[in-house]
C-alpha cells in the first residue's frame, strides 16, 4: 500500500451526526463502498427477561444500556440497513448483553434475515460474547444462570457472518480477512481469545502482517477493526478499554501505513489521531442516543457520519442522565453545597457526559462558572479531571 499526503478533516455538525473525513490525491474513478457500522448491541433475548424488579436494578446500577428495549433497537437497525442497502453492515463486538446463548441464537436469524435480503453483515465476538460468566435470565425479583456461548457455539452460529467466506483466517482466534472489493479489505482483530484476553495474540499478530504484507503487494487499501480500542479516547480512557499490548498494534498499523481503524467496546462516540492513525469508535447501540456509523470509502478517501436510530430517545437519555446524577451526586453529596450549587454542579456534568458520549461538541469553557465550582470544591475528583479533558478534547 502506497504512503499518501492526507488531509485529515474532523468536523462536529448541529444536530445528530458526528462526522470525520479523510481526503486523498490519486483517486479518481474509484468505486465508492458505503459500510453501515454498529457496536456493543448487547442484545438480551425477550425471553430472558420478564423487565421485573431484578432487571431493573441491574439496569439502574448498569452503564445505561436501555436493554429492556434490545429487540426493538436491533430490528431498527436491521430496517435501517434495509433502507441504507450499504454493501455490508459490520458489527464490531459485544453481540449480546453477557454471553447468552439464546441472544446469539436469535441475532443468527435477525442477521440471516438481512443477509438474505442481500446485504452481507460482518461481525467479531467482543469480550461479553465467549465464555462469559454471568449469563442469566431474569424473572421477578430472582435471577438464574442460562446458557452460555462456547468458542465453538460462536463458530458455529457466527460463521455466516464474515467468517464462512473470508478471504484468510487466523487459525488461533477469531480474526479473519475479508475483501470487500479488490481494493478494500476488512482485517478484523480479535482481541478477546481465552488464552490472551483483551490482548492481540503474537501469532495473530503474525496473520495480520501477513495480510498487510499480501495487500500491499495487491495495492488494496486495509481498514483494521477490532473490538477494544488501538487508541485511547482520553487518558481517563485506558485502561481496560485498550488493546493491551497496544503499542505493537500501532507499530504493525505504521510500518504497513494503516490510517485508519474502527472499534467499539467504550461506549462513546469518538474520534482519535495519533501518528498518522486515525481510530473511530462507534458508540454502543444500546446507549443513548442509538447510534450507527456509515462509513463510505472510495479509493484513498474516506467519510464517517453517525446516525441516530430514531427511536427510545427520550428513555435512552432518562437512563443516561440519571445514571450520570447518581455517580456524580456520591460526590457532592460530600462537600457543603447550597442546593443551587449543586444543581448548577449537577447540570453541567450532566450536559458534558451527554455531549462526551455521543461524539458530539462540548461547549464547556475553563471559565463557566459551575465548572469553577467543580474546581473549587472537588479539585480531586474524578468528574473535576473528566470535565477538564472534555475542554482538552474539543475539536476546532
Amino acid at each position: 500500500m502506497k504512503q499518501v499526503t492526507i488531509l485529515l478533516v474532523l468536523s462536529l455538525l448541529t444536530g445528530c451526526s458526528d462526522t470525520a473525513a479523510h481526503a486523498a490525491n490519486n483517486t479518481t474513478g474509484a468505486t465508492a463502498v458505503k459500510l453501515m457500522v454498529a457496536s456493543d448491541l448487547h442484545y438480551l433475548s425477550p425471553t430472558l427477561t420478564d423487565n421485573g424488579e431484578r432487571f431493573q436494578a441491574v439496569m439502574a446500577a448498569g452503564d445505561s444500556k436501555v436493554t429492556e428495549y434490545s429487540e426493538e433497537i436491533v430490528d431498527t437497525l436491521i430496517q435501517k440497513a434495509e433502507e441504507e442497502k450499504p454493501d455490508a453492515l459490520l458489527v464490531s463486538g459485544d453481540l449480546t448483553f453477557n454471553g447468552e446463548w439464546i441472544s446469539l441464537n436469535e441475532l443468527k436469524d435477525k442477521f440471516t434475515a438481512l443477509e438474505d435480503a442481500g446485504i452481507p453483515v460482518l461481525v467479531i465476538p467482543g469480550n461479553h460474547d465467549i465464555d462469559y460468566p454471568y449469563a442469566y435470565g431474569y424473572d421477578g425479583a430472582d435471577y438464574y444462570p442460562v446458557q452460555d456461548i462456547s468458542q465453538a457455539d460462536f463458530t458455529s452460529m457466527m460463521g455466516a457472518f464474515g467468517y464462512d467466506d473470508a478471504q484468510l483466517r487466523d487459525s488461533s482466534s477469531f480474526s479473519y480477512c475479508t475483501q470487500v472489493t479488490d481494493a478494500l479489505w476488512l482485517l478484523f482483530l480479535d482481541a478477546n481469545t481465552e488464552a490472551d484476553p483483551g490482548g492481540i495474540s503474537s501469532e495473530t499478530l503474525t496473520f495480520a502482517e501477513d495480510v498487510l504484507k499480501q495487500a500491499a503487494a495487491e495495492g488494496a487499501t486495509v481498514i483494521p477493526v477490532t473490538h477494544q480500542n488501538v487508541l485511547p479516547p482520553s487518558d481517563l480512557f485506558s485502561r481496560g478499554f485498550v488493546i493491551n499490548n497496544s503499542d505493537e498494534v500501532k507499530k504493525l498499523f505504521k510500518k504497513y501505513n494503516i490510517s485508519l481503524c474502527l472499534s467499539g467496546h467504550a461506549h462513546l462516540q469518538h474520534t482519535s489521531e495519533e501518528d498518522g492513525l486515525t481510530q473511530i469508535i462507534t458508540e454502543s447501540l444500546s446507549v443513548y442516543p442509538l447510534q450507527y456509523g456509515i462509513l463510505t470509502v472510495s479509493g484513498n478517501n474516506w467519510h464517517y457520519e453517525n446516525r441516530e436510530l430514531g427511536i427510545r430517545k427520550e428513555e435512552s437519555k432518562q437512563r443516561f442522565d440519571a445514571n450520570t446524577l447518581s455517580q456524580v451526586d456520591e460526590v457532592l453529596e460530600r462537600l457543603n453545597l447550597s442546593e443551587d450549587e449543586k444543581k448548577a454542579m449537577e447540570d453541567i456534568a450532566i450536559t458534558a457526559n451527554e455531549a462526551f458520549f455521543s461524539g458530539k461538541q462540548v461547549t464547556l469553557t475553563k471559565d463557566d462558572p459551575a465548572y469553577q465550582l467543580w474546581v473549587k470544591n472537588a479539585p480531586d475528583s474524578f468528574w473535576t479531571s473528566y470535565l477538564t479533558s472534555t475542554i482538552g478534547d474539543q475539536k476546532q
